[in-house]
């Protein structure tokens, strides 16, 4: 996220051609992200494609730089891998596939 929406904007709309793109975190508010997404190609009006991820995180109550660094981390780490993000504590089986 950028301080000028014009250069946000067409930013945001090049990644989203980006073909295999899985995650694209975009800082700030839902209302900004929905409102730089207007007119962007193969994007339904008031739709969030699901690769795009606003706003970025995980919800770990992040306050500092440090801590949402981390729940951002997170949330890419956990995509990446096909994972819906949990607690282990609520996973049933072991933590690794195949052990």
């Amino acid at each position: 996220m950028g301080h000028a929406a014009t250069h946000d904007r067409a930013r945001l709309h090049e990644l989203l051609g980006v073909r295999g793109l899985r995650y694209l975190g975009v800082l700030g508010p839902r209302r900004r992200t929905m409102d730089l997404l207007e007119g962007a190609p193969g994007v339904a009006p008031g739709g969030l494609p699901p690769n795009v991820f606003a706003p970025v995180g995980l919800d770990i109550g992040a306050e500092t730089p440090e801590e949402i660094a981390l729940a951002i981390v997170s949330e890419c780490a956990s995509v990446l891998a096909g994972r819906t993000p949990s607690s282990l504590r609520d996973r049933g089986g072991p933590i690794h596939e195949g052990r």
